[in-house]
């Protein structure tokens, strides 16, 4: 590998604005190489982006101990979360395309309730570029997410989910 400093490369430009190649290319050299050295706990690879959001969002003091509700018969979608190896220790959420065409825009926040509507809900964020298909996955602040389902369920069980509108789930189960 090969690196170089800025004094031996031109200073580049687009109109007014500076680029930075090296930060540009950043996020997808993480994403595409998955360096063991980085990473959030030790969950798996974060981008600089990725950790930014997560301050922003900020980790709240979420009850994680919430008790868990039967689901609500309102509500625009539902959609299943089997619990494998990602979801129970990461607590990424992907709701599938039927339920993603209820959710919000790329980058839009979005709550997730935990067990029920009066917990204080998780703040995160819409990713649709995550998915091929435009699907939403949400993956960023949800430490809590994991905790909960670590608190309520094991390896392998379904968390029956419920999209209330465009920027609001909750997780609950039967």
């Amino acid at each position: 590998m090969f690196a170089t400093t800025s004094s031996h490369l031109m200073h580049l430009c687009y109109s007014t604005f500076s680029i930075n190649i090296a930060a540009g290319l950043e996020d997808a050299l993480i994403e595409k190489f998955n360096p063991p050295w980085n990473g959030r706990d030790k969950q798996g690879t974060i981008t600089e982006t990725e950790e930014r959001e997560i301050e922003e969002l900020g980790e709240e003091d979420i009850d994680v101990s919430s008790p868990v509700d039967k689901l609500p018969s309102q509500g625009t979608a539902r959609f299943e979360i089997k619990l494998g190896d990602t979801y129970y220790k990461k607590g990424w959420i992907n709701p599938g395309v039927e339920a993603s065409r209820e959710l919000g825009d790329h980058d839009e926040h979005i709550r997730i309730y935990l067990g029920n509507r009066d917990s204080k809900p998780v703040i995160s964020l819409i990713d649709r570029k995550a998915n091929s298909s435009g699907a939403v996955r949400i993956r960023v602040n949800c430490k809590p997410i994991a905790k909960w389902f670590q608190n309520h369920f094991k390896m392998e069980d379904c968390v029956q989910a419920i999209v209330l509108d465009r920027n609001d789930i909750l997780l609950t189960h039967y």
